[in-house]
């Protein structure tokens, strides 16, 4: 490099600090993985290269871990160890530290089997990294004559895309009207979204919440679909919920299920 060490950014050294003697650094590591796949951390200073290898949890609790450096980074990236090239199933967020005091963002992003994320050149992210995890959540089935609901989890944002279920009726005479209810966080109402149709007395009906959908009934009530906000994002502890209007007591929700995208909010 010209000029000694009178380098411009981001090449920076411990020589170029007027605080060089005194000043430790460390690399700051946030993480939210529901994967076990190592989280590797490469890179070099001044003083040659480094690795970490760390293993993360599996339930997207938010991780902080630190790990000594003996000078600013030159160069550093952020692989997983994975044989699949999985969507955003880990996120990973990595600070300088200075004297025990985070500094600056190196890099954040979401590392996945065949794509990284690095400093001080950030790669074009690839379509894996820009979609969130497809997942399936399967909601617990209620006890009869209960409603139910789901709560979105800490550290997480859902794009929701369907929401499925069965209900059945009992044989008592009524009909039976479906609500959808969207919160973003405990107490803010989205959307309530109903069923397209009816369902009546000893009737097992489909239904489905689709976005980008059409209101659909099949004429008999055992097939429904409804239309769900499209680019729908719940923050963490939002509320999907469904409730049935003059339910019954024997009446049952089951066999739910919400299809997403996942995001991970450290």
């Amino acid at each position: 490099m010209p000029n000694g060490d009178l380098n411009s950014l981001p090449f920076l050294t411990r020589k170029m600090l007027k605080f060089e003697h005194g000043a430790a650094f460390s690399l700051e590591i946030t993480l939210v993985s529901v994967s076990a796949d190592p989280i590797t951390i490469r890179g070099f200073t001044s003083e040659g290269p480094f690795v970490f290898s760390i293993i993360p949890g599996t339930t997207a609790v938010k991780e902080t871990f630190s790990r000594r450096i003996p000078d600013i980074p030159i160069f550093l990236s952020v692989t997983r160890a994975a044989d699949e090239a999985a969507q955003n199933m880990a996120y990973v967020m990595v600070e300088l530290g200075i004297n025990g005091n985070v500094s600056c963002v190196l890099c954040q992003g979401y590392p996945n089997g065949t794509s990284g994320i690095s400093w001080p050149y950030t790669l074009p992210i690839t379509k894996l990294q820009d979609v969130g995890e497809p997942i399936v959540i399967a909601v617990a089935d209620p006890a009869a004559g209960v409603n139910w609901n789901y709560t979105v989890l800490a550290n997480q944002f859902l794009l929701v895309k369907t929401v499925t279920q069965h209900y059945t009726a009992n044989a008592t005479a009524a009909n039976r009207r479906l609500i959808l209810t969207l919160r973003s966080g405990a107490n803010y109402k989205v959307a309530e979204i109903p069923s397209a149709a009816t369902i009546v007395a000893s009737q097992d009906s489909k239904l489905t919440w689709l976005a980008g959908g059409a209101a659909i009934d099949d004429q008999i009530g055992l097939y429904q679909t409804s239309v769900l906000p499209d680019s729908l994002f719940l923050p963490p502890d939002s509320l999907i919920s469904v409730a049935a209007i003059n339910k019954n007591a024997a009446d049952q929700h089951y066999d739910i299920r919400i299809y997403a995208q996942r995001y991970f909010a450290a």
